[in-house]
């Protein structure tokens, strides 16, 4: 049910969705419809009971700048991949959540960072993601579900 506070708060003048913020009571998956919102700037889905995968439609949000999914029991990995076009990506903020696997450096999701060095064989995407957050894990802990991210502005443990 999408039932929650929040919104659509912003629109374009032509009535194109351009910012989505529900939080507290959304209980549910991630619909892959979201993905359809083209100019979709801010997706803001914290604090609920959000669970499942991100869905991979989420790839297709090339205009999004601020992606919040922090504090919900979304789960399984963080395909890079699913960044790669969201180059105008500033903010994402995963912690919280039950997600596993690694955010390598060379990824695509690292490579939106404004200070990431890409692979000699690869150009550099020159993205502005400024802010990465996720649940990490000490390469000595051996508990997932949480991300070993090589590029995560702020790790937060257990």
């Amino acid at each position: 049910k999408w039932k929650a506070e929040g919104g659509i708060r912003k629109c374009s003048a032509s009535g194109e969705v351009q910012d989505v913020s529900l939080w507290n009571n959304l209980k549910g998956t991630i619909p892959p419809e979201l993905g359809y919102l083209s100019k979709l700037q801010v997706l803001y889905l914290a604090r609920n009971q959000l669970y499942g995968t991100v869905p991979t439609t989420i790839g297709q949000l090339t205009d999004l700048t601020y992606l919040g999914l922090q504090h919900n029991r979304l789960g399984g990995t963080i395909p890079s991949l699913y960044f790669k076009q969201m180059t105008k990506l500033r903010t994402a903020y995963l912690e919280k959540n039950d997600f596993t696997g690694i955010i390598r450096r060379v990824d695509a999701l690292c490579q939106l960072k404004y200070d990431a060095v890409p692979p000699k064989d690869k150009p550099a995407l020159g993205g502005v993601l400024r802010y990465l957050t996720s649940d990490c894990r000490q390469l000595l802990q051996k508990h997932p579900p949480e991300i070993m991210c090589g590029c995560c502005t702020k790790c937060y443990l257990g």
